[in-house]
């Protein structure tokens, strides 16, 4: 135990998921390693049900995060436009209740650590933080998690200001159904089109946890940061009916905006300079640019903090690996973006759905498996790109757009109408999966 009690080896703002993946992460590398972790809200985790391929994770860190899994599945479905196919890829699913309550455990088995909620951190630099009430704590490592931080859109922020956002957004209204009936099928559906295609590339995602317990999103990748709950639950009961099934009681919800960038500014990063924290999570541009997802690397980047919780210099150290670890995904966060601006720049929302039909059709369950790990190699981007364009989509523009760097607009349909779009959407990002 350090001899100062307010001075931890590591301090971990914001109660999301990469701090409880860092927090695992740290704990399983050195059971005496020190934690503080300071969340704002009266619970860490939030309100989320974070879902992952198996192969996301490596190995051995899947194995010290076990304890985190709910519920499994061995394979999963998708129907979209013509495509319907089965993927015996496993799936997982933690729900941030379960979350909370296995992070909480491991920093209450030891007086080494500490989990302070209801507490806001008013200023964090590289070695400390001091909260509103007043108190200060110290550490060899701090890591700032807090949500989108750098990647948040202001609505009334000027194009030209560096926070501007470029880029279409994953939105999804969703709800955990208790259900008077069985579901007739336990595997996940990740992808089925079966609704209207307004508003950008629309789908719903399930997740059938028993026979009579099911959550239903209704998702959209989308230009716009809108969503309307009424009518995104008039989809989903929609969709119940076309199964056979009636909705039953609703007995949780959750609804968030995921970025989908198509610009290089909130690229995964690390600040040099050693006075500042370094930023994890979305805030730190660790996110799936082509899903919006962050599990893949969020776990990457805990096992990178882990690996060097023993160097001498740990800030130095740290982001010197991160740097690395950025540098190995830089052609993944480069094409992740040029495949957005693909979808939410050059092909009209009601087209949309063609680009993911083809990608099912055409990739091989190892190719799906690399991609959304975010670990895809150079052929299976060949393979996703090269074959027939989406409808309205013109290859001269598309190999124009690229070359000029800049943004193309696209003729759009929302609400019946015509209008015009650039795809430079402004909101703030909804979703605290960091």
């Amino acid at each position: 135990m350090p001899l100062n009690a307010n001075h931890f080896d590591t301090i971990l703002v914001g109660g999301g998921l990469q701090s409880g993946l860092i927090a695992m992460a740290l704990r399983h590398a050195d059971p005496n390693h020190s934690i503080l972790l300071i969340e704002r809200d009266s619970t860490i985790g939030g309100n989320h049900t974070w879902s992952f391929h198996l192969s996301d994770v490596e190995e051995h860190f899947l194995a010290a995060i076990d304890s985190l899994i709910e519920t499994t599945w061995n394979q999963y479905s998708v129907r979209v436009g013509r495509t319907r196919r089965t993927l015996r890829l496993p799936y997982a699913s933690i729900s941030s209740t379960h979350f909370a309550t296995v992070i909480a455990g491991i920093l209450d088995t030891t007086s080494q650590s500490k989990l302070l909620t209801g507490c806001v951190a008013r200023d964090v630099d590289g070695s400390s933080v001091q909260l509103e009430d007043g108190r200060t704590f110290t550490a060899d490592l701090v890591i700032d998690s807090r949500g989108p931080g750098a990647q948040r859109v202001d609505a009334k922020a000027n194009q030209d200001s560096q926070n501007f956002y470029q880029g279409g957004y994953q939105k999804f209204w969703g709800f955990e159904f208790e259900l008077n009936s069985d579901w007739p099928d336990m595997n996940p559906i990740i992808m089925d089109d079966r609704t209207g295609q307004e508003d950008g590339f629309r789908f719903f995602y399930v997740l059938p946890f028993d026979r009579r317990r099911v959550m239903i999103e209704d998702t959209r990748f989308s230009n716009t940061t809108e969503l309307n709950r009424d009518e995104c639950l008039g989809r989903v009961e929609a969709y119940l009916e076309t199964r056979g099934i009636a909705a039953g009681r609703i007995i949780r919800e959750e609804h968030g905006v995921l970025p989908m960038p198509i610009d290089h500014q909130h690229r995964p990063s690390v600040n040099p300079n050693p006075s500042r924290p370094i930023l994890g999570g979305y805030a730190g541009g660790w996110f799936h640019a082509a899903t919006g997802y962050s599990f893949p690397l969020a776990a990457a980047v805990a096992m990178t903090i882990a690996e060097t919780s023993t160097s001498s210099n740990r800030r130095l150290a740290t982001g010197q690996s991160l740097e690395k670890l950025a540098e190995d995904y830089s052609f993944q966060a480069t094409f992740g973006r040029f495949l957005n601006r693909l979808m939410f720049e050059l092909v009209r929302p009601e087209s949309r759905y063609q680009i993911f039909q083809r990608f099912y059709r055409v990739l091989g369950e190892q190719q799906i498996s690399r991609f959304y790990s975010h670990r895809f190699r150079r052929s299976d981007a060949a393979r996703i790109v090269i074959g027939m364009p989406p409808t309205g989509l013109r290859p001269i523009r598309f190999a124009r757009s690229f070359r000029s760097g800049g943004s193309t607009k696209v003729h759009q349909t929302v609400g019946g109408q015509s209008t015009t779009g650039s795809g430079n959407s402004k909101g703030h990002f909804r979703k605290a999966s960091a």
